[in-house]
């Protein structure tokens, strides 16, 4: 950084051992948790685990509301992180992103998705 007259900046760490992706295909919404299985919450081969879990109001909302945006979105998932605490039991969720159109259909729901899309 010292080096070069460029833009930089930086994020705190978030300690976790999951990671959530709540997608909305055209009014359908699937939930999955990124369970991490040794490299690392990014990874989606070798890295995780995924594993489709239940569409709570919570996520339900994310999804409502980024769904609002640019217009409206007809495809797209929204990601966070997911933090227990090991003290309380208590879980808190940081959202990471909202991916567009290029987020892509999970391997065990593909077609389903894709006809939804197509309709």
């Amino acid at each position: 950084v010292a080096l070069h007259d460029e833009y930089v900046s930086g994020e705190p760490f978030f300690p976790t051992t999951s990671g959530i992706r709540v997608q909305k295909c055209c009014g359908t919404y699937r939930v999955w948790e990124k369970i991490m299985t040794g490299s690392g919450w990014k990874s989606q081969f070798g890295g995780s685990h995924l594993k489709e879990i239940p569409l709570t109001e919570e996520f339900k909302f994310w999804a409502d509301e980024c769904g609002k945006a640019f217009g409206g979105l007809d495809l797209f998932a929204v990601d966070a992180l997911k933090q227990v605490d090991p003290a309380t039991g208590s879980v808190k969720y940081i959202i990471i992103e909202l991916n567009g159109s290029a987020c892509g259909f999970q391997s065990d729901s593909w077609l389903e998705d894709s006809i939804t899309l197509a309709k």
